[in-house]
């Protein structure tokens, strides 16, 4: 990897995946990653600030000059032989199923599909956030309703208990294990 960035052919030492709207990739810390323009994301990660920036394709910054790379730092958490990233359609979801998308030691990810009223319930051991990633409509819970649309996100407290989402849309849930 040192090589192929000092030769300037890191590009052909990388795998470039096609991707469409609805695909799900689990992207395990130390794999090497990056989104081409056009490519809209909902990144679901563990709390953690720490971006190594090992190539950025030549862009300038805002200022103009070229972004700082974090070679070394790459270098030494690079998962060469697999970190055990995995890619998934998710066509195939059911409306009030949950389709699991990943699952890692600290965190679940979940695609649902809402068509109507759909009752859930929180449990003590998580919160949980929801993405809405298109669609509209309400959630519900004892005394309370708030509108929700496409791009917006909300914690629901562990202790909520039961609630509902109404309407129709694709919605994304986040929990710990």
């Amino acid at each position: 990897m040192r090589e192929a960035l000092e030769k300037g052919t890191v590009m052909d030492s990388l795998q470039e995946v096609s991707v469409s709207a609805g695909d799900s990739f689990y992207i395990p810390a130390g794999t090497v990653h990056a989104l081409c323009a056009g490519v809209v994301v909902a990144e679901i990660q563990q709390n953690s600030d720490t971006t190594y920036r090992i190539y950025d394709y030549d862009r300038p910054g805002l200022d103009g000059k070229p972004r700082e790379l974090h070679i070394e730092d790459s270098l030494n958490v690079t998962a060469y032989e697999g970190a055990g990233a995995t890619s998934m359609k998710t066509d195939n979801a059911v409306p009030g199923e949950w389709l699991q998308l990943a699952a890692s030691p600290y965190f679940i990810v979940e695609k649902g599909i809402v068509n109507g009223s759909w009752g859930l319930t929180t449990t003590e051991d998580s919160f949980t956030i929801l993405v809405i990633c298109e669609g509209s409509g309400h959630l519900t819970w004892d005394g309370g309703s708030q509108p929700y649309a496409a791009g917006e996100c909300y914690l629901i407290p562990s202790s909520l208990g039961r609630y509902a989402i109404e309407g129709h849309s694709t919605v994304l849930r986040s929990y710990l294990p």
